[in-house]
């Protein structure tokens, strides 16, 4: 069964840390390996502008389902040994 309130929890802190992500990745420009706004502004300009979005949402979804099984395994724990 699913326990909204880590459901919620879980929603809130994958977005933050996408946030976080993102926000690293544009101040960042230096690194080669890291999407800079150049990249981001040539890919709003082709076809393909919807794959750093797809890609952002796949991370943010990640991100909560990894939040979510920490909870749920915090929980275990915390039952496991009281």
């Amino acid at each position: 069964m699913i326990n909204t309130k880590q459901f919620q929890l879980s929603l809130f802190l994958g977005l933050v840390i996408t946030l976080i992500h993102l926000l690293l990745e544009f101040t960042q420009l230096n690194s080669g390996t890291n999407l800079t706004f150049d990249t981001l502004l040539l890919f709003f300009h082709t076809k393909f502008f919807l794959l750093p979005i797809l890609v952002w949402f796949l991370e943010y979804l990640v991100n909560t389902s990894i939040c979510y099984l920490f909870f749920r395994l915090l929980t275990h724990l915390i039952k496991l040994f009281h």
